[in-house]
């Protein structure tokens, strides 16, 4: 990933998640929303969608 103001490439962040028999069939974007850990890293759920479309 790119800093948008240096243009330097920087270190991207992984997340991983167990996802419980309750959100069975939610949408991803929106479960992925719902996570502290995507909250504190002020991802948006249009983000995280253009994320996962790519």
């Amino acid at each position: 990933m790119k800093d948008k103001e240096s243009g330097e490439e920087k270190e991207g962040r992984h997340f991983s998640f167990r996802v419980g028999p309750e959100s069975a069939g939610a949408r991803l974007d929106r479960f992925l929303a719902e996570q502290p850990e995507i909250l504190e890293a002020h991802l948006s759920r249009t983000r995280l969608k253009n994320l996962i479309e790519t």
